[in-house]
């Protein structure tokens, strides 16, 4: 059932829209060692939240977070195109060359912290549909205690650049990531590897 299951979720997921869906296990992430090294070099500024015991334990160990996770979804859902934005919906073309001032292409449209917390919500609503009754879970979208670029590369997504940032052979940087940690055993799926 595992195996099935797991095709259903992501069959799901891409049609909520999350273009890349991997499951991997909850084991400390590869990098966790650069991340202590990071902040122990100060590198998180005035972010003082990150170098706490607490959010130390959590980064280390998802199990800190949820002690019956088993398996971790992740997930990538591509920004928005300038084109299909609510920015630019009443705006013609000759407005928007001739505006001043850039705006990353994360921040077009609705904020991603409102959009993929309600789509993570539906897919727990369809595992537990699925499953026939509750699941341990919890969600983030670059909000949690978690090495998220880790886990998404484990879990099949892509590649950590030098840049740090996970690459996806296709939509290169350009999408967000997204977590779901479960109490349930899904078939995990193969890391990246280049």
């Amino acid at each position: 059932m595992s195996e099935s299951l797991a095709r259903a979720i992501k069959t799901e997921a891409q049609r909520l829209g999350f273009l890349l869906v991997g499951i991997t296990t909850p084991d400390q992430p590869p990098h966790f060692a650069d991340y202590e090294r990071w902040l122990s070099e100060g590198r998180q500024g005035e972010m003082s939240y990150l170098s706490t015991e607490h959010a130390r334990q959590r980064r280390a160990d998802p199990l800190q977070i949820l002690p019956e996770c088993r398996s971790i979804l992740a997930l990538g859902m591509r920004y928005p195109s300038p084109a299909s934005s609510a920015a630019f919906q009443n705006v013609s073309p000759q407005d928007r060359e001739s505006r001043t001032g850039r705006v990353a292409a994360y921040a077009w449209g609705d904020d991603y912290h409102e959009v993929l917390p309600e789509r993570l919500k539906q897919i727990v609503i369809y595992i537990e549909a699925q499953v026939g009754g509750p699941v341990p879970n919890r969600w983030y979208t670059d909000t949690g205690p978690i090495l998220e670029r880790d886990l998404a590369q484990r879990a099949g997504l892509g590649w950590i650049g030098k840049n740090t940032n996970l690459i996806h052979p296709s939509l290169g940087s350009y999408f967000l990531l997204a977590e779901i940690l479960l109490g349930l055993d899904l078939e995990p799926d193969l890391p990246f590897t280049t």
